[in-house]
């Protein structure tokens, strides 16, 4: 059996005067790799954190021990590899970014590391992507307002359809896993899939939450490597460093697909 993990980047593509371009990852994995990817990952995954708590340690000395443990916990519990905090360690949101005491090289060690432990267990990484200029110029070209949703719901389309093709020459069949995303989104994915009813896939998508489930951890970072390099964001930390662990370790199993290029214009 042929899993698909898949996670996004870029949603409200039209509406958000910052975004340039959505991405939907998707990591493909055969069932018999789950459990030795399951074993890496989590030697990664603890060393990360033990990592981070040794900084907090030492940047928490001189805090009475109850508040210490209280910052601690709140950073640690339900800790998961998030991109997003990662690549953006002065970034925060609900609660305190971890990664805001950690230095760029214990950063890329990290993504270094999970790139180079999952790399053998990875079978392809599609790339569904679009860039807002191409999908915009597609939808006015066709006489048609190009809205954040419409632009989501194809991108599925395209997604399943792909899926499906890729399960039927292999041979195989499969279960497309999601984040949790956005509720929209999920609700679209499982009304498609219904609609499509493939013969290769399970008939609704799996989803599972990021913070517990070390696949979606995997590809909401690699899909985000894609992103930086895609975009060519030099101004980030690390990004020669992640620009050649990209080409070392997943250039040759990305398998990009563009919205506009590859689907709309051929349907």
């Amino acid at each position: 059996m042929e899993f698909l993990f898949m996670d996004e980047s870029g949603k409200g593509l039209i509406s958000d005067s910052g975004q340039k371009v959505l991405i939907f990852g998707g990591m493909i994995m055969d069932s018999g790799a789950v459990y030795d990817f399951l074993i890496e990952y989590k030697k990664v995954y603890q060393a990360a954190r033990a990592y981070l708590q040794k900084l907090m340690r030492k940047e928490f000395k001189e805090l009475p021990p109850e508040e210490k443990a209280k910052r601690m916990y709140s950073m640690l519990n339900q800790f998961e590899i998030h991109a997003v905090e990662i690549f953006n360690p002065k970034k925060e949101k609900k609660k305190e970014n971890p990664w805001k005491y950690a230095n760029a090289q214990g950063i890329f060690k990290t993504v270094n590391d999970i790139l180079i432990a999952m790399n053998p267990f990875i079978e392809n990484i599609f790339m569904f992507k679009v860039d807002k200029q191409d999908v915009i110029d597609y939808y006015q070209r066709n006489g048609i307002q190009a809205t954040d949703t419409a632009v989501v719901e194809k991108m599925i389309d395209y997604i399943i359809i792909e899926y499906h093709e890729w399960l039927k020459g292999k041979g195989e069949k499969g279960a497309l896993i999601l984040d949790r995303l956005d509720s929209g989104i999920r609700d679209m994915f499982v009304e498609k899939i219904h609609q499509f009813n493939s013969g290769e896939f399970w008939t609704e998508p799996i989803i599972v939450d990021s913070c517990s489930n070390a696949f979606t951890q995997v590809i909401d970072l690699i899909t985000y490597c894609y992103y930086l390099i895609y975009t060519n964001a030099k101004h980030k930390d690390n990004f020669k460093a992640i620009q050649r662990s990209y080409y070392k370790y997943l250039d040759s199993k990305i398998i990009e697909k563009d919205l506009v290029k590859n689907f709309l214009e051929n349907n």
